[in-house]
């Protein structure tokens, strides 16, 4: 019977201590989290897996702070999406996710720091700047930045080595988010890697004289 209470008082204590554990370890509020504090727990897989939760972390996390948090996303895109360093293979793209989710989240905030950054951003960042405008609303805004981006022939510095064929260009991911972005028929519906740069270049001029002849609204 002694044995029986105490081994009772032991299962009680230690319900008792992991109760008290859990309550002192509960996950901050995002919005009492320090901007790069918050962005890096957007990157659960959780909330990277469903845009609606996303978009409501994005909200919980940033709101009333959505200039600094902008700017810690577009610093996230000074980097290529695929690197490697020192041997190993860093991936990216969570980062690039949720900077193209915060952009989308605050448009009206967001657009002036991109246009102003890919004006003076090197190749890595005006590629990712590109991906990153695709999806956003703002037509009159990213439409001309888009076509203009069919000009920039440099290739970023995005390193991977499963990859096939010389790396795309920042023409080539506006080509790309054009196609997707309109909808556009009889078009090459994506440039890849394995695409010889000539073979680009044909398509980019078809693409180009579309919209130069108003044939994409």
């Amino acid at each position: 019977m002694k044995r029986a209470i105490m081994h009772i008082a032991a299962i009680v204590f230690s319900l008792t201590t992991i109760s008290l554990y859990a309550a002192g370890t509960e996950e901050i509020p995002l919005g009492g989290l320090t901007v790069p504090e918050a962005f890096q727990r957007l990157e659960k897989p959780e909330i990277m897996a469903d845009d609606a939760l996303l978009d409501t972390k994005i909200e919980e996390a940033f709101y009333g702070r959505q200039t600094e948090a902008i700017r810690f996303a577009i610093n996230s895109l000074r980097s290529p999406r695929i690197q490697n360093i020192d041997g190993n293979r860093v991936d990216r793209t969570f980062d690039l996710r949720a900077a193209k989710r915060i952009f989308q989240k605050f448009p009206a905030d967001a657009l002036d720091l991109l246009k102003k950054e890919y004006l003076t951003g090197n190749a890595t960042l005006r590629e990712n700047i590109i991906q990153a405008v695709g999806g956003m609303a703002a037509e009159d805004e990213v439409r001309p930045m888009l076509i203009a981006a069919l000009d920039d022939k440099a290739f970023s510095d995005e390193e991977d080595p499963e990859m096939e064929g010389d790396p795309l260009r920042v023409c080539d991911n506006a080509y790309n988010q054009l196609v997707l972005r309109y909808s556009i028929k009889d078009v090459l519906r994506t440039i890849g890697a394995a695409h010889r740069i000539e073979i680009r270049d044909y398509h980019i001029e078809i693409l180009k004289e579309k919209f130069l002849s108003g044939a994409v609204s």
